[in-house]
């Protein structure tokens, strides 16, 4: 059993490439760790001009708590977009 499985119906935030982070609750994880979020929101943080042109580093990957989150519901992240899961469980 993968250290995900573990964390099913517990909340999650995750980190993708295009730096958009989404949280919501773990509902399943399959064989190619894609992770299935219920009760999903979306936060994308600004994106600056300088950052438009290059990829960014791991470091501007914190969610911006001013951004608006958008309510998406359920949703499937593809394991290869992930950059950073965090458990929101203390």
């Amino acid at each position: 059993m993968s250290a995900l499985q573990e964390l099913i119906g517990q909340p999650l935030r995750v980190t993708v490439e295009d730096r958009r982070v989404i949280g919501g609750i773990l509902y399943c994880v399959d064989s190619d760790l894609n992770l299935v979020l219920a009760d999903a929101i979306e936060i994308r943080p600004p994106v600056k001009e300088s950052q438009r042109a290059s990829p960014p580093s791991l470091s501007e990957f914190e969610p911006d708590l001013e951004a608006k989150p958008i309510a998406l519901g359920s949703v499937m992240v593809p394991s290869k977009l992930l950059v950073k899961v965090e458990s929101l469980v203390k």
